[in-house]
């Protein structure tokens, strides 16, 4: 159970509960007599429906499937499903090297990335021109690998994004020499904040949609493993410190995979 009987949360919104039919009951008794003979019985049946209200504020806390944030003006939307199907910007996120090689040496067929090249796309060489001539793409190359036998050889900026029709591609996690994707705190904290600057920068008004970034392949080198509650807190603190300004009508979700309802608490997300 996710949110357990002992939640903060939980019991701060019971309390506030309780004290509106108390002092609705309150209300009510200083104009009706109750005969003492079915007071105990009145009181019973109020202990009775106290405990089916916490009953079903717990669960549902445990079952809740979307959560809506109001973060720098903007609506932020946290839901369970699938990010293809959803309306907007969908981001997609690459390695440092926007590989575009559905292979298993370089990209995983059952990613994100490997499904949207497979299926998405309709010519795989039309990704690699839009980001090859990007020129913000360009201004964000920071190195050549020219020992690099699988992939392509130039490495960007984490954080790199270039709009590709309906789509946000992001370069998201470092490759080391077995080309497994990896990230440190630092450069995952980076990478994010990088993230949101250059989508405030392609989005042109339009909604974004993103997955929970960090959690597939890619390894987050942080001593121990981070959750993938820990990712989505992440993800959206890092929104909220970057302190942008989307279009008032701007709208952005944020989707997480139905495999991981067990392992996320949209519950305690944005509140005390």
């Amino acid at each position: 159970m996710k949110v357990g009987i002992f939640d903060k949360k939980l019991w701060n919104e019971f309390r506030y509960i309780v004290s509106i039919i108390c002092g609705i009951v309150s209300f009510v008794v200083i104009f009706i007599d109750i005969p003492s003979n079915i007071k105990v019985w009145l009181g019973s049946v109020f202990v009775i429906l106290l405990f089916l209200i916490f009953i079903f504020l717990i669960i549902r806390a445990n079952r809740l499937n979307e959560k809506t944030l109001k973060i720098n003006q903007t609506k932020f939307v946290i839901k369970f499903g699938d990010l293809f199907s959803e309306q907007g910007l969908k981001t997609i996120p690459f390695n440092e090297y926007f590989d575009t090689e559905i292979s298993d040496k370089v990209i995983s067929i059952k990613t994100l990335n490997g499904i949207f090249l497979k299926d998405k796309v309709s010519d795989v060489r039309q990704v690699d021109y839009k980001i090859k001539n990007d020129i913000e793409c360009k201004k964000n190359i920071i190195a050549i690998n020219k020992k690099r036998v699988h992939g392509k050889k130039t490495i960007y900026k984490l954080g790199t994004s270039v709009r590709f029709d309906d789509y946000i591609l992001v370069a998201f996690s470092k490759f080391d020499e077995q080309n497994r994707a990896y990230l440190g705190l630092a450069d995952y904290l980076s990478c994010l904040v990088n993230y949101w600057s250059e989508t405030n920068r392609i989005y042109n008004g339009e909604n974004i949609v993103l997955p929970l970034m960090g959690t597939g392949i890619t390894r987050l080198m942080c001593g121990n493993s981070i959750t993938y509650q820990k990712a989505l807190e992440i993800i959206i603190q890092t929104f909220e410190y970057s302190n942008l300004a989307f279009s008032h009508d701007c709208k952005i979700t944020l989707v997480i995979s139905e495999k991981l309802k067990s392992e996320i608490n949209l519950y305690n997300i944005g509140g005390k």
